[in-house]
């Protein structure tokens, strides 16, 4: 032996089945691979390849389905097979350039081109210059929109776009006089067409009824419609208030006040009138006002206050008020003659409430005399009577009222009577 021997030069697949089958080879050095050549065999098939000899299953027959008319807008070139798909509405189209409708995207021409609705005057300085136009039709024109365009001058016209070098300045009409709420200061000659209403109003920005749009004041200036509560969170909030004038008056337990109005026997021209403060409250202190004179007592806790002598016949009005939350309640009026012999020495305590306050305009009067007759009237904040009713309470001395078709939405005064016992309490609707 020579060591001449080898044994790679015909060393390779031998599998006929591989795709790298070497027909040299004679001995089989394990590389046989069966990948490289596998695919679709079946020429039918939308994936069929020419170059696989090992059909590894993976023909398919519906990928290649389309429309196959060349003519149609949906074409497809890779289609083998028809699917009956095709439509030839979708890139139909004016197909001509010159067309005013031309389409671009079109490939079928539909016979829809038209010529005229692109036709007009294309310069951008004539009168009628059409934006839309494409093609200039010779119909531009430069007379209709000529005029003077110098808004000074005393024939300018709004409407021009073209001047026309006839503006004058010499002969302007309108009114000349300085206090007229339609001056003009570029006048020349007074037509007569002065007026002095329609800038008239009020022209205090601090009024109710100010009048932005005045120019001359003519005294209606008003401080006091729009005057109230301005606080949401007060019982008598006021929402078409804009000025605040410190009436806000808060939720809070008042104490229970009874009143006494006797003649002592001596002096027969003049009556006398006390309180008795008793219950408690989260008020205190408190200032009771006498609306008569403006004289004010303050109230610290319970007990007994004197309140003056007042002359025969006198109304008498009590307002009871705190002077932290400022809640308050009306009482009165009273009144007595004590030259009347049989009344001295006979007190009248006044003791009605009423709840709830502020209500929706149901409420009831309670601390009356059971099964007696009763009258209710309701006057507004000037005393103007607008409601009244007169019934019996129950057998617990309460009435109940309802005011909601009668009364809107506001403050009132709630006077009570029920034979010599008077008392007038502020209540307020919401």
């Amino acid at each position: 032996d020579d060591d001449s021997c080898e044994y790679d030069s015909c060393a390779g697949c031998t599998d006929m089945e591989a795709c790298n089958y070497d027909m040299e080879a004679t001995i089989d050095d394990d590389s046989c691979e069966y990948d490289s050549c596998a695919g679709c065999t079946d020429m039918e098939a939308c994936n069929y390849d020419m170059d696989a000899t090992i059909d590894d299953g993976s023909c398919e027959y519906g990928a290649c389905a389309g429309c196959t008319d060349s003519a149609a807008c949906n074409y497809n070139a890779n289609a083998s097979e028809d699917d009956g798909s095709c439509e030839y509405d979708s890139c139909a189209g004016c197909t001509d350039s010159t067309a005013c409708n031309y389409n671009a995207d079109a490939t079928q021409d539909d016979g829809s081109c038209e010529y005229d609705s692109c036709v007009g005057c294309t310069d951008s300085s004539a009168c009628n210059y059409n934006a839309d136009a494409t093609e200039d039709d010779g119909s531009c024109e430069y007379d209709s929109c000529a005029g003077c365009t110098d808004s000074t001058a005393c024939n300018f016209d709004a409407t021009a776009t073209i001047d026309d070098g006839s503006c004058e300045y010499g002969s302007c009409p309108g009114c000349m006089d300085s206090t007229a709420c339609n001056f003009n200061p570029n006048a020349t000659e007074d037509d007569g067409s002065c007026e002095y209403t329609s800038c008239l109003g009020c022209t205090d920005a601090t009024a109710c009824n100010y009048d932005m749009m005045a120019t001359m004041d003519d005294g209606s200036c008003d401080y006091e419609s729009c005057l109230g509560c301005t606080d949401s969170t007060a019982t008598n909030y006021d929402s078409t208030a804009t000025i605040d004038d410190g009436s806000c008056v808060y939720d809070c337990t008042l104490p229970e006040l009874s009143f006494t109005v006797e003649c002592d026997g001596t002096d027969l021209a003049n009556f006398n009138v006390s309180v008795m403060i008793s219950g408690d409250s989260d008020g205190w202190p408190f200032v009771l006002t006498n609306n008569t004179n403006d004289d004010e007592i303050t109230i610290d806790g319970m007990g007994t206050e004197d309140l003056g002598t007042f002359a025969n016949d006198s109304q008498v009005i009590f307002t009871l008020t705190s002077t932290s939350l400022g809640c308050e309640m009306m009482y009165g009026p009273f009144t007595e003659n004590c030259d009347t012999p049989d009344l001295i020495d006979e007190p009248v305590t006044l003791t009605f409430g009423i709840y709830p306050n502020p209500s929706d305009g149901k409420f009831t009067v309670h601390n009356t005399l059971a099964n007696a007759e009763v009258q209710i009237d309701v006057m507004n904040v000037v005393g103007q009577l607008i409601y009244t009713h007169t019934t019996e309470s129950n057998e617990h001395g309460k009435v109940e009222i309802n005011t909601q078709n009668d009364l809107a939405m506001g403050n009132y005064l709630v006077r009570i009577q029920q034979g010599d016992n008077v008392q007038v309490i502020r209540m307020a609707i919401r």
